[in-house]
């Protein structure tokens, strides 16, 4: 690939979700992201033809799955006799993997990192009174985000017969196994910080309002960030719940 190939296709990758439809879902963007790769002489109207279908799958995940598809349509341009059976093989596996995919994206991504893990930071920064926790938890979260996602692409289009065995994946098994965790400890360190620390929400910004809290008023909060956890699919599911009842809960403790 050229280097504005590769330009393209790392925007094409990023603004998958900008095209979200309803009636296609992402599948106008994931054209975009195979037509990014294709050369200029194949046709536009056949090329649309087999690429524009309904295709819903987490966007991170996303980019594997697309670099295989790639991968075994440039696979069927230099092979005349295997031409249909590869294209129509690419088709399947772009259906097949969506939703898999998806299912480890949002668990491993929305919900354990960016809901777990933000959790961690937000308690760390209240403890240490300190942005750095922020920052680290952007790096570490992007920093796997984007490896997927851009990554992602690169690997399924030099492996597109490995694509189907992605999430089998030794590394891949171990990160979502890990990756769980962060969700109970940031729900653990938030609840310690909100119990431990009766004067975190009494800073001026806080106490200005007329509120007040203390330790043990703040249990009924920590209640409802457990409880979010372990039914909200997202991870930000939690932190509306604190929204809404923090400070139902702060008033009755004050």
């Amino acid at each position: 690939m050229t280097l504005k190939t590769r330009l393209q296709l790392i925007g094409s990758l990023l603004g998958l979700q900008g095209a979200f439809s309803n009636q296609f879902r992402q599948g106008v963007g994931a054209l975009l992201v195979l037509k990014s790769v294709q050369d200029e002489e194949v046709s536009e109207p056949e090329f649309i033809d087999q690429n524009l279908e309904f295709f819903n799958s987490h966007p991170a995940m996303a980019g594997p799955i697309l670099g295989a598809v790639a991968g075994l349509q440039a696979e069927a341009k230099s092979s005349n006799l295997e031409k249909g059976r590869l294209l129509e093989r690419a088709q399947k596996l772009k259906t097949a993997l969506a939703a898999p995919f998806a299912a480890v994206g949002d668990a491993l991504l929305w919900r354990d990192l960016r809901g777990g893990l933000g959790l961690l930071a937000v308690a760390t920064c209240l403890l240490l009174q300190s942005l750095w926790a922020l920052l680290a938890y952007f790096l570490v979260y992007n920093l796997i985000h984007l490896g997927l996602r851009l990554c992602g692409f690169f690997w399924g289009f030099g492996n597109p017969k490995a694509a189907t065995r992605l999430l089998q994946a030794p590394g891949i098994q171990r990160l979502v196994r890990f990756s769980r965790q962060f969700g109970w400890i940031g729900v653990a360190a938030m609840s310690m910080t909100l119990l431990s620390s009766p004067t975190v929400l009494s800073t001026p910004g806080f106490s200005s309002t007329g509120f007040s809290s203390t330790g043990p008023g703040m249990i009924p909060v920590v209640l409802a960030f457990g409880i979010g956890f372990f039914w909200g699919h997202k991870g930000w599911i939690p932190f509306v719940l604190v929204i809404s009842l923090g400070w139902v809960f702060t008033l009755l403790a004050g």
